[in-house]
This record gives structure tokens, sequence and C-alpha cells, in this order.
């Protein structure tokens, strides 16, 4: 949660990865409006009825950007509600969790408004995240803990900060996993595996209605799991057979209800003010992509400081080799089968999508289900490697190194944006409330250090 408050506080308004676009349409949603038909003229999307202060609010950010058109960042015109007429590339978006953070948004107004929507987020983001951390930690020790939090990239963090559903879809994802992941493990209470079990229903059947690849990945996550702990996960569900059966039915129904949204409601042709051309892609995108789900913000075009890709890409490689050698061989296959998929993801995507009119994935679109293979690693040498570290007090060095050099450069990541932000971007204007840099750094340090008491204070003999 501190991380992410960095994150709230080093993004002006607005500036998130097409922020307005889903502020507007949760602003739409909380007044009322839960289905948009009417195409915008001048811009992209379906004009939605927002309050008047929060379209003047996220005008100049709007307006800097090169695929919106005047109907995005200016009101069209006025309802007899007092409202106004923009328009809005999510207009089409499920409405539900829209519904919940605009409700929230409804408290204030303007870029008031948008932040409220902001922390609504990143508090539910951080429920999923505590929900797979407790999951993990029913675990054999603290390497599956290790896997979330390297699982668990700046970018992901970034994506729970702002108002998009994305966040929300990473981190049901990180439930997802690591409920059902332990719930195959090692044997557990009669009351643990429970909670596991519900864990896992209410994330697959939130992202069942958050993001069109949800449904997807709710079925790769749960058929990868179930090939990792084919000899125990089934076994278990079999025990708790009701409660799977009534929450197979929800998350079958949730995802019911996306697919009628997609083919009714939603299906809406729109206009889009952005400019043509055909797609083409190469290995070069794979790298790509590959860099963006580590760092990229806040749009996917603006890369992160060279050092966070090479801290995170050496622990997740370190992370990952060691747990090839210490897999067995179904294991082994089924951590390189989810790695490798993460990697070619994008371009499947992609290619499903030729007939768009330019690439639009971005590297953080695959996290739901790239994550697997970094909490498969973790799992996985928690359960076999032969890798000590010791009593507590023997960690202290080698946790102190790891997490120097993490936190420097997660703090390499805030300052660069906001740097970037102060001298670069003319549409930052006095409602961004930005810190100093000092204040984000403690902040990073504060992250870090509960980071520290938590490894070198669990009180196992061994981080295994």
């Amino acid at each position: 949660m501190l991380l992410q408050a960095a994150w709230i506080l080093t993004i002006p308004p607005f500036r998130g990865s097409d922020e307005f676009d889903h502020a507007y349409r949760a602003a739409g949603v909380a007044g009322g409006q839960w289905v948009a038909t009417e195409p915008a003229e001048n811009g992209r999307g379906l004009l939605i009825e927002v309050p008047p202060a929060l379209v003047e609010a996220a005008g100049p950010q709007c307006s800097v950007l090169g695929y919106t058109g005047p109907d995005n960042c200016s009101p069209v015109r006025e309802t007899d509600s007092g409202r106004v007429l923009v328009a809005s590339g999510a207009a089409t978006y499920f409405p539900l969790y829209y519904w919940v953070v605009g409700s929230v948004g409804e408290w204030a107004d303007g870029t008031t408004s948008l932040y409220l929507m902001r922390v609504a987020t990143a508090l539910i983001c951080a429920a999923f995240f505590f929900a797979a951390a407790w999951s993990l930690a029913r675990g054999p020790n603290l390497w599956p803990l290790a896997g979330l939090a390297l699982a668990t990239t700046p970018v992901l963090i970034y994506s729970t900060s702002i108002v998009a559903p994305n966040g929300v879809e990473m981190t049901a994802a990180l439930a997802l996993w690591s409920s059902l992941l332990v719930l195959g493990g090692s044997d557990l209470a009669e009351k643990d595996e429970t909670a596991l079990v519900l864990i896992a229903i209410f994330a697959a059947a939130s992202m069942s209605v958050l993001r069109l690849l949800g449904p997807l990945f709710v079925l790769a996550i749960g058929a990868t799991s179930l090939a990792f702990r084919y000899r125990s996960l089934p076994a278990r569900l079999r025990g708790h057979a009701w409660t799977v059966i009534l929450g197979s039915s929800i998350v079958t129904m949730a995802a019911a209800s996306f697919g009628w949204w997609l083919r009714g409601p939603a299906n809406v042709a729109a206009t889009d003010a952005g400019d043509g051309g055909g797609i083409t892609i190469g290995p070069i995108d794979g790298v790509v992509w590959a860099l963006q789900s580590v760092a990229a913000f806040p749009y996917r075009n603006q890369a992160g400081p060279p050092i966070i890709y090479g801290v995170v890409g050496a622990l997740v490689l370190v992370l990952l080799f060691a747990s090839l050698r210490a897999a067995r061989l179904g294991e082994r296959l089924v951590i390189s089968v989810t790695f490798l998929g993460a990697l070619l993801l994008p371009f499947a995507a992609t290619w499903a999508s030729s007939n768009e009119s330019e690439v639009v994935w971005q590297g953080r679109y695959g996290l739901a289900f790239g994550v697997g293979f970094v909490l498969l690693s973790g799992l996985v040498v928690g359960e076999r490697s032969r890798l000590r570290f010791g009593e507590p007090r023997k960690r202290a060095v080698p946790t102190s190194i790891v997490l120097l050099a993490y936190g420097v450069a997660t703090a390499a990541c805030y300052l660069k944006v906001r740097g970037n932000e102060l001298s670069a971007n003319s549409a930052s204007g006095p409602s961004w409330i930005h810190h100093s840099p000092l204040a984000l750094m403690v902040l990073v340090a504060v992250a870090m250090m509960c980071y520290y008491i938590a490894i070198v204070g669990h009180r196992g003999s061994e981080l295994v």
C-alpha cells in the first residue's frame, strides 16, 4: 500500500494510461448510465453523461494525447440533468468495477473525485494482494512469498494505483494463482482449505467480469494449477465438492453475464480518432512487451530507468533457474510451458486483433497469466530446493543487499516519472498533489523495511 500511495502521488491527475476514459466511465455508471449508445462525432468512443467538473479537470491531460478528439476532452453538450456529454473509449466496458469506484468518486468533484477513485481502486487491489499473500503464507516457508514479491513488478503496482480495471485483474489473478497452488500443496487445516477455495472462487468470478481476456485467463490459470498439482489438487477440491460446485456456478454465471454484455449492450459501433495503418510485429516487439511487463509508465512507450530492468530481470532469472534445477520433470515442464506462454501470449493476442488499425497490446496486459511462472518458481524452490539461508539472524545480510538494490531501482522509477512530468508535461496543473523526491524515497524505504522485517523476523529456521 505504501508503494501504491507513492504512485498515486507521482502520477498527475488523469495522466495514468487512458485514465480520463475510465474516470468518465466510472462517473457515468455511478450516475446511472450503465449503457452508452451514441457514437462521438469528433473523438473516439461513445458519449456518456458525467459531471462537468470532471471533464474540465481532465481536459488538459486529454488534449495533449495524439489519439483523442475534441469530444474526448471537452463537453459535447449539456443534458437536462445538469451533466455534460463527453466521449469515452471505455464507454462499453462492463460496468461493475466502474460502479464501485465511481460511487466513491461521487463524494467529491473534479480532480478530488479522481483521487478518490484511485484510492478505491488501490484498496480493492490491496485486498486481493493480501489474499494472495495470506494464501502463500500457508506454504512451507518464505520462498513462495518471495515469488509473490517478484511477480508484483513496478508496472503491476502502478496499474493498481490508477483508475482502470487492469490492476484489479492482475491482483485477482495473483490471488487465484496463489490459492489454487497452495490448496494443492502440503497438509492444511480444514478452515484454511475452505478459505483458499473461497478466495479462488471470488478471484475467478471477479476476473470474469473485468476485461476481455479475463475468462480465458481464469481457464488458463485453473488448467495450469491442475497440471502442476495433478496429484493433490483434484482430491482437495473433491473434499469441498458442494462449495466448488456452487463456486463454479457463480464463476460460470459471471462469465456468461460478461459474454452477454459483449454481445448485447457493448456491441455498439464507436468512432476512433486514432491514425490508421497496418499491424507489423516482430521479435523486437516481444522484447519490448517483456520489458513493459516490468516497467513502463505512465504510458507504454515511456520506459522506466534501466536499473529496474536489470534488478528485476536478474532476480526473476535466478529464481527461475533455481526452480528448474530443483523441480521434478512434470513441474519443470509446467513452469517452462507457463514461461513460454507468457512470452507468446502478446503475439497471439495481437494476431487475433489483426483487424485493428494499430498494435494495442501492452506488456502489462498479460501479467494476469505471466505472473504464474514466477509464483510457480517460488513454490518449487520452497518445496524442493536444498538452498538454505539458515537462522533468521543469518538472513539479514543477503536480505539487506537484495532489498537495497530493489529499493533503489524502485525509487528510480518514481523519481524518473516525477521528473519527466514536471519538465515535459505542461498539462500538469496545480491540482497535482506532488510531494518532494524525499517523500517518495521515504515511502519506498519504509516499504522495503516492511519486507525486511517480514523476512528476517520470520520464525522459521530456513528460507528454503
